[in-house]
């Protein structure tokens, strides 16, 4: 006996191109037929263009260093007065944050 695959989706209208579909296993938010989303055990793919809204000192890369502020970037650097492009900027809330949850944690285990 087959079974069932059980799915909802969402639409605007009938007839439209863009909508939102969830399974047991995936969820898909689809545009059109060539910009979707799609996640599921898989991880998450991302079809068609990407475009990111951010300043520079709001990304983190290597989970470590962070860009200068745009204001700083646009002073010119030279071998005389360097200007750094990237500070080291560890994620310290993080480390406080699961350390003041650490006694509430053990005290579940226990």
């Amino acid at each position: 006996m087959a079974s069932e695959q059980k799915f909802k989706i969402w639409k605007c209208t009938n007839d439209s191109a863009s909508g939102f579909m969830v399974t047991p296993d995936s969820i898909v938010m689809a545009g059109t037929s060539k910009n979707f989303i799609v996640i599921d055990s898989n991880g998450t793919n991302i079809a068609g263009p990407v475009s990111f809204m951010s300043t520079s000192d709001q990304i983190r890369q290597g989970g470590l260093f962070v860009q200068m502020p745009d204001f700083v970037k646009m002073i010119p650097g030279t071998m005389v007065t360097p200007i750094p492009q990237q500070i080291p900027f560890p994620p310290v809330a993080l480390i406080a944050s699961v350390a003041q949850s650490l006694p509430f944690l053990l005290a579940m285990m226990v």
